[in-house]
């Protein structure tokens, strides 16, 4: 293993990291003190972390993210800190 100098913009657990066709990794949701809409990703060329705009139509951790064959990612249900979400979105990288 080699430590990366480069941070997460938000510490996260039960969030998502799927591997795009760009070789970038794009992290979504996920909680910490609370459950976030937030997105960002990972460039293994930079070796940085950027954040993405806009955000998450839903809060939402412990959710599933789907690369799909045209290059977009499908987030589905998950847990919004309040309730189970029942409630699906695509990012078109």
């Amino acid at each position: 293993f080699v430590a990366l100098t480069s941070t997460l913009t938000s510490a996260r657990v039960h969030h998502t990291a799927t591997l795009l066709p760009s070789g970038q990794v794009f992290l979504t949701g996920g909680s910490n003190a609370s459950t976030f809409n937030t997105a960002e990703v990972y460039d293994p060329v930079t070796q940085t972390f950027a954040a993405l705009t806009p955000t998450l139509t839903s809060a939402r951790n412990g959710h599933t993210a789907t690369l799909l064959p045209s290059g977009q990612v499908l987030l589905t249900g998950g847990y919004n800190g309040s309730i189970y979400v029942n409630t699906a979105e695509v990012y078109e990288p």
